[in-house]
Parts: C-alpha cells; structure tokens; sequence
C-alpha cells in the first residue's frame, strides 16, 4: 500500500523501516536520551547505540562547542 502511494506521487523508492531509521536517529541527534528512544522503538538500549551510534557533523560541532566553552569557564 506505501508502495503505491510513493509510487503515485511520484517520489522515490522508500521503504517504512527507512522512515522508521530516519525518525529515531532524529531523536538521537536532538538529544532524547537513549533509553526513552529504545523503549520508542521497541529495542534494548545496547541495539539502539549499535545501530543508531553515527554521529552526525551537527552533533559533533555542538559538542565542540561545549567543551569549548567549558574551557573557557562559560558554562
């Protein structure tokens, strides 16, 4: 049924586990602790961190960020 509706519309070939991937490494990237996103997904959080443990280009500036700023005394 998806597969029609993508079909129709006219985007490209998309599976639901791809939307799926998609939404809970969303949540990982804005920071929903891990074990609230492996209950979401049905996983234990030890699955969740193997699967979903790329971090993303965003993620890793944030955290240079911080730690920046920690060594500067403004946190």
């Amino acid at each position: 049924m998806f597969e029609h509706y993508t079909k129709a519309t006219g985007l490209p070939r998309i599976r639901l586990h791809d939307l799926r991937h998609s939404a809970i490494s969303y949540l990982l990237e804005q920071g929903v602790p891990v074990p609230t996103v492996a209950a979401f997904a049905g996983h234990d959080p030890a699955m969740t961190l193997r699967v979903y443990s790329h971090a993303s280009d965003a993620g890793l500036k944030a955290a240079a960020e911080h730690f920046s700023a920690l060594r500067r005394g403004r946190l």
